[in-house]
């Protein structure tokens, strides 16, 4: 591998020759990340009676896996647990 400021770049193995040559690609790899990754999450919980209880949760990551450029993620959940 070979660095160069905040990138690398190294030869990864892509294929095989039916003779068992091997075949190499160079790829770069980034090494600094890009973006700042910010999660908001929301989460309630409430008991409906002694035998059952209801989970709600919400979130939302900006700049999701630190990449500048990608768009935001949002999840919503939801929960319900009965015993007798």
């Amino acid at each position: 591998m070979v660095a160069a400021g905040n990138h690398d770049s190294a030869t990864v193995p892509v294929a095989r020759t039916l003779e068992g040559k091997v075949i190499r690609e160079s790829i770069n790899i980034e090494l600094a990340a890009q973006g700042q990754e910010n999660k908001l999450e929301y989460y309630w919980q409430s008991e409906l009676g002694k035998q059952s209880t209801v989970r709600v949760n919400f979130a939302y990551r900006v700049q999701p896996d630190h990449l500048r450029d990608a768009a935001g993620v949002g999840q919503a959940g939801m929960a319900w647990e009965a015993c007798w």
